[in-house]
């Protein structure tokens, strides 16, 4: 076999290659968007009966081991998708679901060192929590202290986001049952239905089985660590 042969056949390799992997991606973006497809209606459905049947579900959230919002009720929900364009189609990158806890009670912490003020303060901004903060400042004008104001106001999601090159969706809950992040794992054609209907009840906070559908949590839950030996 000649050179030329030798690098024909290396470039035949390499176009069936490319081919099968664009395959692939193909196939992983119809199922990411048909999958966000049905959680976007089931979502839509769901914040629309929310909305006007108003269900009575409250939450409470610990703020630096310090204090709590106690009694927020959740209101206001809104749905908001995500599209990416491709050859001139548009796929379903996201959906999210938004809504809010609120109260009557806001919270009041104090920090009394700057190092403290800082950490609490880069902590609510992380949770994405609304707050003031009043510095108390000495002569050379350093923050000595610091007296926050966290309002009995959160701001709550729910988002389903899809890669398109994996066919994955992770599903991340924001200051839902607990302040911070919350993700799950599921391959695209777990999203149906009986998934969605799990989310909902959680959403709700009735008793639900979410944390352990989808191949990934179940693979999380099963795995043990085993100990090393002496």
């Amino acid at each position: 076999m000649g050179l030329l042969d030798d690098l024909k056949q290396q470039a035949e390799r390499q176009k069936q290659q490319q081919e099968s992997g664009q395959a692939v991606r193909d196939q992983n973006l119809a199922k990411v968007h048909a999958a966000l497809g049905e959680a976007y209606r089931y979502l839509n459905e769901l914040a629309k009966t929310f909305n006007a049947v108003k269900p009575q579900v409250h939450r409470s959230f610990f703020v630096d081991l310090s204090g709590k919002l106690d009694q927020l009720a959740q209101c206001d929900y809104t749905v908001r998708d995500k599209r990416k364009t491709l050859d001139h189609k548009d796929y379903l990158e996201e959906v999210k679901l938004l809504f809010r806890s609120v109260g009557n009670q806001n919270l009041i912490i104090e920090k009394d060192s700057p190092q403290n003020v800082e950490r609490l303060r880069e902590q609510l901004w992380s949770y994405n929590f609304k707050f003031e903060c009043k510095e108390f400042k000495n002569e050379r004008a350093m923050i000595q202290r610091g007296m926050f104001t966290v309002f009995a106001d959160v701001p709550a999601s729910a988002t389903f986001a899809g890669d398109l090159d994996t066919g994955k969706i992770k599903l991340t809950l924001k200051n839902i049952e607990k302040a911070g992040d919350v993700d799950y794992f599921y391959e695209a054609a777990e999203v149906k239905e009986a998934l969605l209907e799990e989310f909902a009840k959680l959403l709700l906070g009735k008793p639900n089985n979410l944390r352990n559908l989808g191949n990934y949590q179940e693979m999380m839950r099963t795995t043990t660590v085993r100990r090393p030996t002496a």
